[in-house]
């Protein structure tokens, strides 16, 4: 695991069964998650994106305990108000495929129950208001991430695959459950994500995909001698070993 920084943006390099993976945190709010998805994508070409995260539910009918595929994105707040009231804009509900094609890739994720999200830049806390969002947005949940990552996503050309979990009702309680739920969480998110990428085609372009540079760039025997490095090399020449050394939302 390594890790380098574009901007303010702290970004981590990962590796599994020959895929390079990038992670980063989204932050609180749909223009601190464009920020943070634009750092990536503008620094590194990603084939796929893989989001995972909290939502509130605003109709009271999601599974606490359940993973969420995320089918619909409605920007709840991109529109214009008038005398008549909220119109929204005619680009504000996005639909989402179900990622790559593959149907082995879709395993770990296609039978997820689907689910709609309202996406804007407001921490809902309110009894009152989550009803009027529901009926507004025609949605299930509210996150305040999704609408920011899809922008910059769709800019890209990037497919994503957007894996939600409710953390409360964002109702009058939803700070105090929603810190509740950050204490208990114990990265089910990341382990859903693993199962995807296992499930990915191989990408032969990775070393690892190619048992002889597997083999060279495992680690020596403790018996093993290894050549010096000439007096003409260079630091920077010299591949560094990885150091020894997943979830924030702000719905």
């Amino acid at each position: 695991m390594r890790s380098f920084s574009v901007g303010d943006t702290s970004i981590l390099h990962l590796a599994l069964q020959g895929h390079s993976i990038y992670a980063v945190k989204m932050g609180s709010g749909c223009v601190q998650t464009s920020v943070s998805a634009q750092a990536l994508l503008a620094k590194q070409k990603c084939d796929l994106a893989i989001s995972i995260g909290p939502v509130g539910d605003i109709k009271g009918t999601l599974d606490p305990q359940s993973w969420y595929l995320v089918n619909k994105v409605v920007s709840w707040q991109r529109g214009s108000h008038g005398d008549t009231g909220f119109v929204a804009h005619r680009e504000a509900t996005q639909n989402l495929t179900l990622g790559l094609a593959e149907p082995k890739v879709q395993e770990p994720y296609a039978n997820l129950p689907k689910l709609s999200v309202a996406s804007g830049e407001v921490f809902v806390a309110s009894d009152s208001f989550r009803g009027d969002l529901a009926s507004q947005s025609k949605c299930d949940a509210v996150d305040m991430n999704l609408f920011g990552l899809l922008a910059v996503l769709n800019s890209h050309k990037v497919v994503g695959i957007h894996l939600r979990l409710p953390s409360d009702k964002a109702d009058s309680k939803a700070g105090e459950d929603f810190r509740k739920f950050t204490e208990n969480y114990e990265g089910e998110g990341g382990r859903l994500v693993a199962q995807i990428i296992r499930a990915l085609p191989e990408d032969k372009t990775s070393p690892n995909a190619h048992k002889a540079l597997r083999n060279l760039f495992n680690e020596p025997a403790k018996d093993q001698v290894l050549p010096e490095v000439p007096q003409a090399g260079k630091e920077r020449d010299v591949p560094a070993k990885p150091d020894d050394s997943e979830f924030q939302r702000g719905r």
